[in-house]
């Protein structure tokens, strides 16, 4: 039955460590006919069993639900993990995940600009209003 639940892994992977999956996908993955309140926590040990983590935290018994899936040490699941348990650091976690502008982002902006310029007459671009 691993072996199902690592090829679910495999898909995380190429998706970057995070995938949107339904239980009826996650159901036939390890072979199973019905969903039920015992099969969703077994299928919840078996990804566990291969470095996963799903939201929400107990799976539905509905084949045609979508949760997440997503690797246990990713980025994904600190935010995921941060947005279900607020507390100290919290904030922190997600404002480092989506980025918040400020002096180095300006910065970088700066830069990016300058190199577009420079590209510009590199190439013969003409230039663009900045925006």
């Amino acid at each position: 039955m691993a072996a199902n639940y690592k090829a679910i892994g495999e898909k995380v992977d190429k998706a970057g460590g995070i995938i949107a999956i339904t239980m009826e996908e996650i159901r036939d993955a390890a072979g199973l006919k019905k969903l039920g309140v015992n099969v969703v926590d077994e299928i919840s040990r078996g990804l566990k069993g291969v470095g996963l983590d799903h939201a929400p935290a107990k799976l539905p018994t509905s084949s045609w639900e979508t949760v997440l899936v997503f690797r246990q040490n990713s980025e994904a699941n600190r935010v995921i993990q941060a947005v279900l348990h607020p507390g100290e650091g919290a904030a922190e976690v997600i404002r480092d995940a989506v980025g918040t502008p400020d002096a180095s982002g300006a910065e970088r902006l700066s830069q990016a600009r300058a190199l577009a310029a420079q590209l510009a007459d590199l190439f013969g671009i003409s230039k663009r209003k900045e925006v």
